[in-house]
């Protein structure tokens, strides 16, 4: 299934991660069983800012899931991003008021607590949605 990977300038509880867009993803441990080499997936980008405020939540390109090391940090895995795309314009979270992922559909007030994991899988359709919206289509051409 594909991924979202959560790419945020900044979180509310202060993690700093290694991140390196289109390059790098690093990630603790709780992820593993989803990230998997070869997996696709689009960046998804939340709302705070690095130093304070916030900006639209968008979907910023896509690409795929590399191999896999621990990272340097300890009690932290990091992936290389292969066949990173970004999208031409970056991908509003929803359309005509609807999340593109319709699992924060059903949490009405609450959707952000859908946005805070930082890895999400999401069906087929609503990947090829997100890239559409971008003007890409899936890596596996």
């Amino acid at each position: 299934m594909p991924l979202v990977l959560t790419q945020n300038d900044a979180t509310e509880w202060g993690h700093d991660y290694a991140d390196v867009l289109g390059v790098l993803y690093e990630y603790p441990p709780e992820y593993h069983p989803l990230i998997r080499p070869g997996s696709e997936f689009v960046y998804y980008r939340g709302r705070r800012r690095q130093g304070g405020g916030t900006q639209p939540q968008v979907y910023l390109g896509v690409g795929r899931v590399g191999s896999i090391h621990p990272s340097p940090r300890e009690g932290r895995l990091m992936c290389l991003i292969e066949d990173y795309e970004p999208f031409r314009t970056p991908v509003p979270f929803k359309i005509d008021e609807k999340y593109l992922e319709p699992g924060a559909e059903p949490l009405g007030s609450r959707a952000g607590l859908y946005f805070r994991r930082g890895v999400r899988e999401v069906e087929e359709d609503v990947f090829q949605r997100i890239c559409e919206s971008g003007g890409r289509t899936a890596t596996r051409n």
